[in-house]
């Protein structure tokens, strides 16, 4: 027998639906021909939330919908787009699931990290579209060993990657471990743009760098977009909640 109700905002893998079926009654929102009719319905018997991250936000106005509302349960280690604020004051829980892709998002950092370094995608074109006969090899790329890594963010994925880092030659000093203030870090990035092509010269040509995105959110983070002409990598992950 069937023990409690689940809604589910938005698709997730099969795995997930198969697995909650066993003991419950799961409810696919976006398959609803109505979604308000279909929230009505269910408003009144829904005691599980089934998220799988940050794609469809769960605020207090959606949550007080439901008055039997035990937990909120988030596929993924993130649960920014949940109002747990709301939830904790009402009894409900938050769920989430830390440590189970620390290492594989780490991974994934430095692939595109060397991806973008080496120039592996464009190389990968270069070779594919028969470059390699007629222009000859692809010119040779950057290095990562003696740059500097910044990491805003140390939490367990940052510090993964500051693991890896190290193997590849590069300093991983200064990375900040704390809540950080958004307005002050575009600031002092833009104080460094500022200072750089004031002082732009050979040596710095010669050394050139960049700035690397994995992910931001906020709209002061989305703002460092603008700021490209900075002497160091800047690995942007999970900025809002450090761990």
């Amino acid at each position: 027998m069937k023990q409690f109700d689940v809604l589910v905002a938005q698709p997730l893998m099969q795995v997930i639906f198969d697995q909650l079926s066993v003991n419950c009654r799961v409810h696919k929102l976006w398959e609803a021909a109505d979604r308000q009719a279909e929230l009505a319905r269910l408003a009144p018997v829904v005691r599980a939330i089934a998220s799988g991250g940050g794609h469809k936000t769960i605020d207090a106005a959606f949550l007080a919908l439901f008055p039997k509302l035990e937990i909120i349960s988030c596929f993924g280690v993130g649960y920014d787009h949940v109002d747990a604020a709301w939830a904790g004051k009402h009894g409900v829980i938050v769920t989430n699931t830390p440590d189970v892709l620390n290492e594989e998002v780490a991974d994934t950092a430095l692939a595109l990290l060397l991806a973008t370094v080496r120039h592996i995608p464009q190389a990968d074109r270069h070779i594919r579209a028969g470059r390699w006969a007629a222009l000859g090899p692809y010119p040779l790329t950057a290095t990562l060993r003696g740059r500097t890594l910044g990491i805003i963010g140390l939490g367990r994925i940052g510090k993964a990657i500051a693991t890896r880092a190290e193997s590849f030659g590069l300093n991983h000093g200064n990375a900040h471990q704390g809540r950080v203030d958004l307005n002050d870090l575009f600031r002092r990035f833009l104080l460094a743009r500022n200072d750089k092509n004031k002082r732009r010269n050979d040596n710095a040509k010669k050394n050139k760098q960049f700035q690397f995105h994995i992910n931001y959110i906020d709209t002061p983070v989305r703002r460092l977009q603008a700021a490209k002409s900075l002497k160091k990598i800047f690995l942007l992950y999970n900025i809002k909640y450090l761990t």
